[in-house]
């Protein structure tokens, strides 16, 4: 229904994607002649003035990240009521895509891994938690380069659904996120910090080394247990491939209590 309809000077050429956090259009930026991606926010997100300017705010926050690994905000509005941001288009696939294909070599999952990483030390030194890292918010240009998408926006969303008292009852109420990559701290409605990313950067490490996540019951209920209790199997025995040592980055991001995980 959005294609072809301009939102404010972008008309919107394709959607490109859809999710919890909103639909997703390639558009055309009309005042500097560019492609773009443009971001909806799930209707009914922003009722108000209190969730309208904590949105702002969070905007003009994540729009101050520039990395070349980080997918960019450029703009943020409104439009019949319907909140957009503005975000750099990156072409390519994501790396969820990728691994369906293939399991890269070793050399290439420590480059992704250094690119995904430094990603995460920019935000985190801009106090930006992602809270949603997974291998479908990474996109792999046709170079190769890793550029991480939606950071902050779990919270940036949950925040304004819950200040909108719209809160899903599929979802958990206070907590923002991708259940298989959600960290144990993250799951008993702890304050997440930087730890918490780390721990999701391991699941998606393991998952680029192994082609399988650390843990994957089906239940939901089940699910939560094994990553509150149990120990994911050893990479290497999954993939002989790999050394010892991307091993044990592996598992140390994937440590239960966050202090004995990497700290940053």
């Amino acid at each position: 229904r959005m294609i072809g309809q301009p939102l404010g000077h972008y008309p919107i050429l394709q959607k490109i994607g859809a999710g919890g956090m909103g639909e997703v259009y390639r558009a055309r930026d009309e005042h500097l002649d560019r492609d773009v991606a443009i971001k909806l926010l799930p209707a009914g997100s922003l009722t108000d003035e209190k969730s309208r300017k904590r949105f702002e705010r969070e905007a003009k926050t994540l729009a101050k990240l520039n990395h070349p690994h980080i997918a960019v905000i450029y703009d943020f509005d409104y439009q019949e009521g319907v909140a957009f941001l503005v975000m750099e288009y990156v072409s390519g696939g994501s790396l969820a895509e990728k691994l369906k294909a293939e399991l890269p070599r070793e050399e290439e999952i420590c480059r992704l891994g250094e690119q995904v990483a430094a990603a995460l030390e920019e935000a985190h030194e801009h106090g930006v938690i992602h809270r949603d890292l997974k291998p479908g918010n990474i996109m792999l240009t046709p170079e190769g380069q890793a550029k991480v998408l939606d950071f902050g926006l779990a919270m940036l969303v949950q925040s304004a659904e819950v200040d909108a008292t719209t809160q899903s009852s599929a979802e958990t109420p206070g907590v923002a996120g991708t259940l298989p990559y959600m960290s144990p701290e993250q799951l008993l409605g702890k304050t997440v910090d930087a730890r918490s990313d780390l721990y999701s950067f391991g699941v998606v490490l393991y998952e680029i080394a192994t082609g399988r996540r650390p843990f994957e019951q089906k239940l939901s209920i089940a699910l939560v247990d094994a990553i509150l209790h149990q120990r994911p199997p050893e990479p290497l025995t999954l993939n002989p491939r790999i050394s010892s040592g991307l091993e044990n980055i592996i598992m140390k991001s994937l440590e239960k209590a966050r202090e004995n995980r990497y700290q940053s």
